[in-house]
């Protein structure tokens, strides 16, 4: 019976080793998963002859200081659809890149400007 003894332990352990990192892994993507972000825009247009490309950036450039500093000033001054509270988003509502750049954000804190299809962004990570 000392030979079946042997095999025991490391039938045990091997489960167990095998099951540690698969349930860790999967944990921490579901966390990343689940969360959504919440977030305020400034939005300075490019489509449909609003402006030029590079007008529309160099003024979301110019407004970065300002969203800074108060974003509600900030967020007056651009675009009618620019919102201090843009909403709640789940994971893969927008572009891969843009979506990337604003979870690149500290919460609490304001980047950009961030290029995506339509404008630029000037982004206040609200959640």
């Amino acid at each position: 019976g000392g030979a079946d003894m042997g095999s025991f332990p490391t039938q045990n352990a091997l489960p167990a080793a095998l099951l540690a990192v698969p349930m860790a892994g999967s944990a921490a993507g579901a966390v990343v998963a689940t969360a959504g972000f919440r977030i305020g825009v400034v939005i300075y247009s490019f489509e449909q002859g609003k402006r030029s490309k590079a007008m529309a950036k160099a003024l979301a450039e110019k407004s970065v200081e300002i969203a800074r500093n108060d974003f509600v000033a900030a967020v007056k001054a651009g675009d009618s659809d620019s919102d201090a509270d843009y909403g709640t988003f789940s994971p893969h509502s927008f572009d891969a890149d843009v979506e990337s750049a604003v979870l690149d954000i500290p919460i609490g804190q304001v980047g950009g400007p961030i290029e995506t299809s339509r404008g630029y962004w000037i982004v206040k990570r609200i959640k």
